[in-house]
């Protein structure tokens, strides 16, 4: 076999190779063209779709006749926290677990955490 004939077929061989490679890259972006759309399609009514200023989407509960809680919100009890959140969760659709807490120096409960 001559030099020429050996590289005609590897540029055959490379010409298959490639066919692969971009028929499995095209299969990988159809995926994640379809990944994407699902992800922008609304799922329920129970959830509001949003879109960040980054161009995420995100869900966001859409509950009606409860106090949405909000970040940072200071209760008089744990209890009256729990209560308000937990009512909350039920009408989103999600559970909440409680988390650990930070007691200060003497002892005394300064924070509990509920996800």
């Amino acid at each position: 076999m001559d030099e020429e004939t050996s590289l005609q077929m590897d540029e055959e061989e490379l010409k298959k190779l490639n066919e692969v490679i971009v028929e499995e890259v095209m299969e990988e972006v159809t995926v994640m063209e379809e990944v994407t759309e699902c992800m922008r399609t609304q799922r329920n009514n129970l959830y509001e779709q949003n879109e960040t200023p980054g161009g995420s989407i995100y869900w966001e509960p859409h509950v009606e006749g409860i106090p949405i809680p909000v970040e940072g919100t200071y209760y008089g009890t744990i209890d009256e926290a729990l209560d308000m959140y937990t009512k909350y969760a039920e009408m989103a659709g999600f559970d909440v677990k409680k988390g650990g807490q930070r007691k200060t120096k003497s002892g005394a409960v300064q924070h509990k955490y509920i996800y």
